[in-house]
């Protein structure tokens, strides 16, 4: 109980003083110091006919072509579905065996060398995109234990608030500090015009 404290602290922490650049991954060292994983993928995206679309995707120990690879795949990979239906449920997933004779194993989850998945997501209320974290083993025989996916299922929710909190304190240090002087309320959105996070 005093390591989870002590984590949160950190966490808390680390969101108003790390630079938006190193957060994530900072996040997931600290993390990694309680639930061990090999890679992960902390990302937002949204259905759109019946689709995943990722709006962005934060990669650690990953290629960059993983997402290129999933999205080949995504019609067979189930977990992306359940995660968005069951909000902050957290999802523990034997690959080979959940997974087993389809492509999505045989050749992304292989490539990436992924054979175990705690998978949580949540849809943001204000701006309704769906924020996603999995995490990844590569040994096969080292599976996430229950007490694991529960932790996670814990952490998820506070490292999706540490994010928010860590991007809306580095937002208006993207401007001077005249045209900080002239707005009282920032929002950000990517290139498609879709909104990723607002101030109050």
């Amino acid at each position: 109980m005093q390591t989870l404290s002590k984590y949160l602290l950190r966490l808390s922490q680390g969101a108003l003083e790390k630079p938006a650049y190193e957060f994530q991954d900072w996040a997931l060292a600290e993390t990694k110091n309680l639930i061990p994983f090999d890679s992960c993928a902390w990302g937002k995206g949204s259905w759109v006919n019946d689709t995943p679309v990722i709006h962005n995707i934060h990669l650690h120990n990953l290629a960059g072509n993983f997402l290129e690879s999933w999205m080949k795949y995504q019609h067979e990979d189930k977990l992306t579905r359940d995660v968005t239906l069951n909000s902050n449920c957290t999802f523990n997933v034997d690959v080979a065996r959940d997974y087993k004779d389809t492509d999505i194993y045989n050749i992304h989850c292989k490539s990436f060398f992924i054979e175990h998945i705690i998978s949580t997501g949540s849809i943001d209320p204000d701006t309704k995109i769906i924020n996603s974290l999995v995490l990844y083993r590569s040994d096969i025989n080292q599976p996430f234990t229950e007490d694991e996916r529960a932790l996670k299922e814990i952490l998820f929710q506070h490292l999706i608030e540490a994010s928010r909190i860590n991007w809306l304190t580095n937002l208006p240090n993207m401007f001077s500090a005249y045209q900080r002087s002239s707005f009282n309320a920032l929002a950000s959105c990517n290139a498609q015009g879709i909104l990723h996070i607002a101030m109050p």
